[in-house]
């Protein structure tokens, strides 16, 4: 994938159910994730992800590779999902809000 804004935000739309390849933020391989913000940061472009056991982060184009993210399927649910600040993020995420995008076979 080629640091672009339109490649970046096309492969991982804020929605997106992803699984991650390798252990992060607590999370063994093969949890799943759900994107809920695209950022750009000095020019390079990333996708925020929160992971089911609520941790979260910021992954660049290089961090999604050697964490081997890979896009699973998309909330419908999910994909007007609106970042404001992280407080928020996490009351949606206590609230549940994301509970639906990690069951499996969830849209």
């Amino acid at each position: 994938m080629k640091d672009s804004l339109n490649t970046m935000h096309s492969a991982f739309p804020v929605g997106m159910v992803c699984t991650i390849g390798v252990s992060c933020l607590a999370n063994p391989a093969g949890t799943l994730g759900v994107v809920y913000e695209h950022y750009t940061l000095g020019g390079h472009h990333g996708v925020s992800i929160i992971f089911e056991n609520g941790n979260y982060d910021g992954f660049s184009e290089r961090c999604l590779e050697m964490l081997d993210v890979v896009p699973a399927r998309l909330s419908r649910a999910l994909c007007n999902y609106e970042f404001h600040n992280v407080g928020k993020l996490s009351s949606d995420f206590q609230r549940g809000l994301f509970n639906h995008a990690f069951r499996a076979n969830a849209n």
